[in-house]
């Protein structure tokens, strides 16, 4: 059983980023930290549920005894960010590992890693931000060949003109002309 004076020292000696003022762990110090506490300890994860485009994972934190220490859960979405379109199961992976090993005291306080904030900042920034002038000639193209009324479809979107639209509505525009479309 480790001391509480020993999870103090690794977790003093944890790397961690300020993020909007408040003092984050990344995940790969936490699993150092770990190592450090319980060399011969173990952290599984299990993929509860992947579609190709979300994922559910678990992560467990055991001692070296096989007693569980804490668990921890994540979800993504393969759209969630950039990073996500080729590594979502990934991210996945380490938010759930990190989120274990707050269970076991280990990090800076805060449950989310930050890995986790940096990627909640990145999608809110994102969120905010219209859609890419690529994006706006293929809904263009897509309103002409479906025969689709402009102004209703600016209307249905709450914007003036097609450079308003933010990216969240991207995919949803996209897939209802598509839907509109003769195979």
């Amino acid at each position: 059983m480790i001391k509480y004076e020993d999870l103090a020292r690794v977790n003093q000696s944890l790397t961690k980023i300020k993020i909007k003022g408040k003092d984050y762990a990344i995940v790969a110090e936490k699993v150092r930290a770990f190592r450090e506490l319980f060399p011969n300890g173990s952290i599984q994860t299990e993929i509860l549920s992947d579609d190709g485009e979300r994922c559910v994972v678990k992560a467990t934190a055991y001692d070296e005894d096989g007693k569980v220490l804490g668990t921890g859960h994540a979800f993504e979405m393969r759209a969630g960010s950039n990073v996500n379109k080729f590594a979502y199961l990934e991210n996945c992976e380490t938010s759930a590992t990190g989120r274990a090993l707050s269970m076991c005291g280990i990090g800076s306080g805060e449950f989310a890693s930050a890995d986790e904030m940096s990627g909640v900042i990145a999608m809110a920034e994102w969120s905010e931000k219209t859609i890419e002038p690529r994006n706006v000639s293929y809904l263009e193209h897509l309103i002409e060949v479906t025969n689709s009324d402009r102004d209703k479809f600016l209307k249905y979107f709450g914007v003036e003109e097609m450079t308003q639209i933010k990216n969240p509505d991207y995919r949803r525009a996209v897939d209802m002309l598509e839907d509109k479309m003769e195979v």
